[in-house]
């Protein structure tokens, strides 16, 4: 009898402290972690990154969020951890970031933290100077077709190391190089990239960077001119044609317009480009006209044909317009 009271005793006094996970884990819901560095609307110099908060008792756990360029209109999550203690070094590129912070004891969480701005490696006073990296190629705002596109910068010392950083929405490339170029296989997909180059120094002051620079990937052909003049079967003076024709939304540099034969015998092949104009919406591209003034006088009169094709800044051809009869005489 005295054996099962000392096992009913037994059996109690587990059932007592198996219980005891919901007595030590208080509600911390209702607390906040207090985040200390990278402190708000800091710009911090150098690109290893300490995260600091104070601890709070009675947790078991952190969760370390960190965003760019804000939580308010993330590009692209930098970091999500969990992790035990109150600090983490991370390396970060260039550019604006926000973290916060909430602590967990397996039972409560609290709340995130205020979320902190910070910058890294802010770009040196002055853009392009003997101090920072000057960037060779490609130039700012170019337009290619080609996947395959090489970056290249002026070097700083023979045993300098670089890292170049390329970003987008949708692509990240973060390497370290140590010569003064790089090729770079992108996927043939649209898109508009920024990148930069730094030195890769852990003794400097200040971050050594260059300007940033923007890259289009274009792989898509623009639309197909519509022509306008001459309409089908119109009579014309041989001497002085114009040739006109509907403009299309795409960034188009040069528009080719092929004369040919009534028999569709190539007569003349005439590159139609335009210059650049200031303040327009595509910067550094020349706005082509819609009209051509032939003045090349057809070798005799009779029917003729014309029609058009449209080359972009990335150097995709559309699909020829369709072909229109006209008769000079």
């Amino acid at each position: 009898m005295k054996k099962n009271n000392f096992i009913t005793l037994f059996l109690w006094l587990v059932g007592l402290f198996s219980g005891c996970s919901d007595i030590i884990a208080p509600d911390i819901s209702s607390e906040t972690v207090i985040a200390y560095t990278p402190a708000n609307g800091i710009a911090v110099p150098v690109s290893t990154i300490t995260f600091w908060w104070e601890p709070l008792s009675n947790n078991t756990s952190y969760q370390l969020q960190v965003v760019s360029p804000s939580f308010q209109a993330p590009a692209y999550l930098v970091l999500d951890t969990i992790i035990t203690g109150n600090k983490l070094s991370i390396r970060l590129d260039s550019g604006n970031y926000a973290w916060r912070i909430r602590a967990d004891n397996g039972a409560y969480q609290t709340a995130f933290s205020v979320a902190n701005q910070f910058s890294v490696g802010q770009e040196i006073a002055g853009g392009e100077n003997q101090a920072a990296i000057q960037l060779l190629a490609p130039a700012q705002d170019f337009a290619t077709r080609d996947s395959l596109v090489r970056f290249s910068w002026k070097a700083r010392d023979a045993d300098a190391r670089y890292r170049l950083n390329i970003h987008s929405a949708s692509y990240r490339l973060d390497t370290i190089v140590t010569s003064q170029q790089l090729d770079v296989l992108f996927p043939r997909a649209d898109n508009t990239l920024s990148w930069q180059v730094a030195l890769v120094c852990d003794t400097c002051q200040a971050t050594v960077a260059s300007q940033k620079r923007m890259l289009i990937l274009d792989f898509t052909p623009p639309q197909a001119p519509v022509l306008k003049e001459p309409i089908k079967n119109a009579i014309v003076a041989k001497e002085n044609i114009l040739f006109s024709w509907n403009k299309t939304e795409d960034a188009i540099t040069t528009n080719i317009l092929y004369l040919y034969t009534n028999d569709s015998t190539l007569l003349a092949r005439i590159p139609v480009t335009g210059i650049p104009v200031a303040g327009t919406p595509a910067a550094g591209v020349p706005v082509v006209g819609s009209e051509y003034g032939y003045t090349g006088s057809l070798t005799s009169r009779g029917f003729y044909l014309w029609q058009l094709s449209s080359v972009d800044r990335a150097g995709n051809v559309s699909t020829a317009s369709a072909l229109r009869r006209f008769q000079a005489i």
